[in-house]
């Protein structure tokens, strides 16, 4: 018994290594990392790639994400008459590429206010020998400065 524990603590107790031998991944879209964000910082971010880097500033290719946007509508009561505000929510996965399509881009420009939240979920990156990693969610609060 004893012996099974040394073997364990000798092959899992090391500092500083995961386990799993998995890098330590950072996310980031642009060079931009998870945090508050002001709508003119998202604009200028919306012709950015998703990026995923380790601790050693390696650079793994992104293969797919899912971006998740949630604001706030403004609509008239039909009943009451009153303009009432609801949480709207809209999400898409990307397949193959880094980088937003057009009809996102100009959805986030055109309509980003102070309030929104913007997340990217499921971001898959590559390491060299062809085996996917899931990298750590971006989150973004918008807000006015």
């Amino acid at each position: 018994m004893f012996l099974t524990l040394c073997a364990v603590t000798a092959a899992f107790g090391q500092k500083g290594k995961a386990a799993t031998g998995l890098p330590k991944l950072v996310s980031s879209w642009g060079r931009t990392p998870s945090g508050n964000i002001t709508p003119k910082q998202v604009i200028s971010l919306t012709d950015s790639s998703l990026r995923v880097n380790d601790d050693k500033s390696n650079e793994y290719p992104v293969s797919g994400f899912r971006i998740n946007y949630t604001f706030l509508s403004t609509y008239k009561d039909s009943e009451s008459g009153e303009l009432k505000t609801s949480k709207e929510f809209r999400a898409f996965d990307f397949n193959d590429t880094t980088h937003l399509n057009q009809v996102w881009k100009e959805s986030i420009s055109d309509n980003v206010k102070s309030g929104d939240e913007i997340l990217f979920n499921k971001i898959t990156a590559r390491q060299k020998n062809g085996k996917k990693l899931n990298a750590p969610d971006i989150r973004f609060r918008v807000m006015e400065k």
